[in-house]
């Protein structure tokens, strides 16, 4: 969030939470091997990943991968 967010990079927020879905999923699948129902619990949690993951690569290609001039700063 604070990459996408506060600094309005879109291509590091999609890399990152990309990362981020990788390390879970075999997180779900080394807890899987010891306790099936770990594994299995990570699984709305890969499902929320996926879903933010479209958001911020789509919100990004929308806007040609920048967000430059698209928001309004207010200065004090």
């Amino acid at each position: 969030m604070p990459l996408f967010f506060g600094l309005g990079r879109p291509i590091s927020a999609t890399v990152d939470i990309l990362a981020l879905t990788g390390v879970v999923g075999h997180l779900a699948y080394v807890w899987g091997q010891v306790d099936e129902v770990s594994g299995w619990l990570l699984a709305p949690y890969l499902g929320w990943l996926g879903f933010a993951t479209y958001l911020s690569a789509g919100c990004g290609y929308l806007n040609n991968w920048t967000f430059e001039g698209k928001f309004n700063s207010k200065t004090e």
